[in-house]
């Protein structure tokens, strides 16, 4: 009896690596009719990595063969692995969107403020159709063209390609629900093609149902970029919390844990973060000068009664003036980093990450050009001011763009990534000021 069990147990462990085995070789003969590069990874973490186009390069995706032979990966989703058309799909660069020009179809992910997406489903088709039209059927939206547009739950083939990007196939749900349109017949030859029909029909449907119905809708951009820009590394040493001790300035704070709330919006976390800055310009324009007058006060020789000694006194807030201290943006922020940060933090902080520091003394073409210069005493200051502001106008207006010969930030470039290190030096540096501006409880 006990034999007999053995045998059924060893013959279901071979199935299951059978059906493994068959279920990836099935995936890679897929690929391979389709000249998509993949390879088994069987020296580290037995992976089945897939190349999947995207514009002019790739994007590397995993599967993880160890979780289809033990079972963690749903039997729905290895079908869609094998009965699906995904692996005639490209990826859209800088959205969740992916298009196919042999099946001549794009579709990119919806998102709105409804929280949920069955709810905002409903909505969007009931503006296209006064029938009831079930949950699984797309509904048509007028075209000016002849090319044929649907509203609805996303195909499953999205789903795949979409959860691939995250790094963990593992936990695909192809039941999880999310609206995407989907363009069809618009003859996509090239990535460029299916980008420019986002910026031009997709968007223009998408704001018309916006101003018809204030639904706040958008196009989902790329969830990898923004958690490339929203991660922050956590301390994991042992702390100890002590009893606060210190109070902070309440429109610094709420401006700091606004930029702290914006996750996955770069561009919004860096304005808030800079406001939090701009917040202590008007105090940090005259502490120089202040600092210079009360210097020249303390001097025994000064006599408030002699005409010259006032008469210095004017001139040297006059020469502060002069020198910028009370006038641009871009010296004000000087005036401000130089009298909340220490040198010393600031370049240990540049410094104490290999990654980060290799960022900022980089020559190649950036979001910013201004290269920091750690070695080189006070100077290190002046050019954090001066690349804060540059980023800063890039993604406001396109002030001074012209001259550094780059283009403004959009939200939805896939440049927005590069921001990570930039973003975690003004948090250091937002931290700093509202440090220095607190005051015992």
């Amino acid at each position: 009896m006990s034999y007999f069990a053995i045998s059924i147990y060893i013959e279901r462990i071979s199935f299951a690596e059978y059906m493994s085995n068959l279920t990836i070789k099935t995936i890679e003969e897929k690929l391979g009719k389709h000249k998509i590069e993949s390879e088994i990874n069987s020296d580290e973490e037995n992976e089945l990595i897939i190349k999947i186009p995207e514009e002019r390069g790739t994007r590397t995706v995993f599967i993880d063969c160890e979780e289809v032979e033990e079972g963690k990966i749903d039997k729905e989703i290895q079908e869609a692995l094998i009965d699906t058309d995904f692996e005639k799909f490209r990826y859209v660069k800088g959205y969740e969107g992916i298009w196919s020009k042999e099946l001549d179809i794009l579709e990119v992910e919806i998102g709105s403020n409804i929280t949920s997406n069955r709810g905002f489903i409903r909505s969007i088709k009931r503006l296209y159709s006064d029938e009831i039209i079930s949950r699984k059927t797309d509904v048509s939206i007028p075209s000016p063209n002849d090319v044929n547009i649907f509203f609805g739950e996303s195909s499953t083939e999205f789903k795949v390609l979409s959860e691939l990007k995250t790094g963990y196939f593992g936990e695909v749900n192809t039941t999880d629900i999310r609206s995407t349109i989907k363009f069809k017949g618009a003859n996509l030859d090239s990535h460029a093609k299916a980008f420019k029909l986002i910026e031009t029909l997709l968007n223009s449907i998408l704001f018309q149902i916006d101003l018809v119905t204030n639904i706040s809708i958008f196009p989902v951009f790329d969830r990898t970029v923004a958690d490339e820009t929203s991660w922050r590394r956590r301390n994991r040493k042992k702390v100890r919390i002590d009893v606060p001790k210190y109070s902070y300035e309440n429109a610094a704070i709420s401006l700091y844990w606004y930029a702290n709330s914006a996750f996955g919006m770069p561009l919004l976390q860096y304005l808030a973060y800079y406001q939090v800055l701009e917040h202590y310009f008007p105090y940090y324009m005259h502490v120089e000068s202040q600092q210079k007058i009360r210097n020249y006060i303390k001097d025994p020789r000064f006599n408030l009664k002699d005409d010259n000694d006032i008469t210095r006194i004017i001139s040297i807030a006059r020469s502060s003036q002069v020198n910028g201290v009370h006038g641009d943006e871009r010296s004000q922020l000087k005036a401000t980093v130089r009298n909340c940060v220490e040198l010393s933090e600031l370049s240990d902080f540049v410094s104490s990450d290999k990654e980060r520091k290799e960022f900022f003394l980089s020559k190649k073409k950036g979001l910013a050009n201004k290269i920091v210069s750690i070695t080189v005493g006070d100077k290190l200051i002046d050019d954090v001011a001066i690349r804060i502001y540059e980023l800063r106008c890039k993604i406001v207006h396109t002030k001074n763009v012209s001259d550094s010969g780059s283009e403004k930030i959009l939200p939805f470039s896939s440049d927005i990534k590069k921001l990570r290190y930039d973003l975690e030096l003004l948090e250091f540096i937002a931290r700093k000021i509202i440090i220095a501006q607190s005051s015992p409880l």
